[in-house]
């Protein structure tokens, strides 16, 4: 089985992608001979070219047999791929790789030149070249198409070229830049994969993946000693949690209660004239609507979106009565956020390797601490949008309520045992913005005395209205639900 290869063209933390396109270069051939040379049995037995992407996915290699690469190559692909996973994964305490390496090819120009592509670069949480300090390209220069990270023709022609003709990579000189050697330049990068550092290997992480990144993970330094649990021998563990889930039901109503106190009475206490205006659409007679404080809007549209409300007129404070009610299973007040706090209350009880023996204290800590995070830092994500939102008297569109819902949140739970200190849980966050500053900064007219002379519009109070004129009730309905249609959510 005669090919042009070299072992020594393999450097360290390659990917598949680079190796198969250096071969594929060197030897002349196109990806789907290959992959029908280097297939496993399944992939030998498919008859034509249509071979599904998930035997060409080279992440996991499904597609490829170890000793046929081999035969070619004199490498087991297979075990180098996995080595630079389990280097990448390590400090996550995470074996589900899918979610942290990228569908679409990640890379860094400069690496190119050297034939070379490292699976690093398709880590999710680096977003810059660990070699050269440079941000990765995700995108075609030439055409602005996606590359999939796949033994695929898709989007490529030649190896290292688009299907457009951009060529990623100059390989006249290919024969001596294979075999260089490449070195991490970037020390919190190597902090990360070097060696499986003894600091980083005792570390054990807590999160929900699509709201960590890399700078979370990397601070390790704590200041606020407020933000420390310490498990203590006393606690109960979960032997049995048939009161765990009423627990964490209970304090999530009390959560989001004392969230909404704080927001009201410590930091909109100002504008309780402007929210009651917009909640209850006050106005006088024969006028329009007065414009929306910001600050109202941001406290109006996080309650109703938050609670997922129908209509964002209706009760000004607190909790609605039976929102929140204990039901057997698992319950949260904010419905937006379940599924997220769902994921780490899972990791925290039933992942072993997080926490050595979880007790409940410590799961309701650690529920209670995120569930209040993602709350404030919701209102905060509604206060950058409001001043627009409350100008047009319009509630954000799909695209932008997406990012209000996700923009800036990063957290994560570090676990640390100490023979001295004892086991501890400590949330790190990206800090909430200075809210009170800039709840100050937003400028509205507080027409407090007004409100008593207005009277609410919203529409179920106009359909109970009468009128004299008939037509004047129909031009106030219809004025009253396009105002309310604009800020439907």
């Amino acid at each position: 089985m005669g090919a042009i290869w070299r072992k020594e063209w393999i450097m360290p933390y390659e990917s598949a992608w680079s190796i198969f396109e250096k071969f594929i270069y060197a030897n002349v051939i196109e990806r789907k001979e290959l992959l029908k040379a280097m297939g496993n049995e399944h992939v030998k037995k498919i008859k034509g070219t249509h071979i599904g992407n998930r035997f060409r996915d080279l992440l996991t290699l499904n597609g490829f047999d170890a000793q046929n690469i081999h035969n070619y190559m004199k490498c087991n692909l297979h075990q180098i791929t996995r080595d630079t996973i389990q280097k990448l994964l390590h400090p996550l305490s995470e074996e589900n790789a899918d979610i942290w390496f990228s569908k679409s090819l990640r890379w860094c120009n400069d690496c190119l030149q050297f034939g070379y592509h490292s699976l690093i670069h398709q880590f999710v949480l680096f977003n810059t070249c660990p070699f050269h300090c440079q941000p990765l390209i995700n995108f075609c220069p030439k055409c602005h198409t996606e590359i999939p990270f796949l033994l695929s023709d898709i989007s490529l022609s030649d190896a290292f070229t688009c299907k457009c003709g951009y060529v990623f990579a100059d390989m006249s000189t290919r024969w001596e830049k294979w075999n260089s050697t490449l070195e991490i330049l970037d020390p919190s990068i190597m902090g990360w994969i070097g060696e499986y550092d003894n600091t980083l290997k005792k570390d054990k992480w807590l999160y929900i993946p699509k709201y960590v990144d890399f700078q979370t993970l990397s601070n390790r330094v704590f200041t606020q000693q407020n933000n420390v649990y310490r498990l203590r021998p006393s606690d109960s563990t979960l032997n049995s949690d048939d009161n765990l889930l009423h627990d964490i039901s209970k304090n999530n109503r009390q959560i989001f209660k004392s969230v909404d106190k704080y927001l009201r009475k410590k930091l909109l206490y100002k504008h309780k004239a402007c929210i009651k205006r917009l909640q209850y659409m006050l106005k006088r007679d024969g006028e329009n609507f007065l414009p929306i404080c910001p600050c109202a809007y941001a406290y109006v549209f996080w309650k109703q979106s938050l609670l997922d409300l129908p209509q964002f007129y209706g009760t000004v404070n607190g909790l609605q009565k039976g929102r929140g009610s204990y039901k057997p299973d698992f319950h949260m007040v904010a419905p937006i956020f379940k599924e997220q706090l769902k994921q780490l209350f899972d990791k925290a009880t039933k992942v072993p390797r997080i926490m050595e023996e979880p007790t409940k204290g410590a799961i309701k800590w650690i529920l209670n601490t995120a569930s209040a995070y993602l709350y404030l830092r919701f209102f905060s994500n509604w206060l950058e949008f409001a001043e627009e939102g409350a100008r047009l008297e319009q509630a954000p569109r799909k695209d932008m309520f997406h990012k209000i819902v996700n923009s800036g949140i990063r957290f994560v739970f570090h676990y640390s045992e100490d023979p001295i200190e004892g086991s501890t849980i400590q949330f790190i966050d990206n800090k909430n913005s200075l809210l009170k500053e800039k709840i100050s900064s937003i400028k509205c007219k507080k027409m407090r005395s007004m409100n008593r002379q207005m009277r609410s519009f919203t529409p179920i109070a106009v359909s109970m209205m009468s009128f004299d004129d008939r037509q004047l009730k129909k031009e106030l309905q219809v004025y009253v639900d396009q105002y309310v249609a604009k800020l439907c959510l």
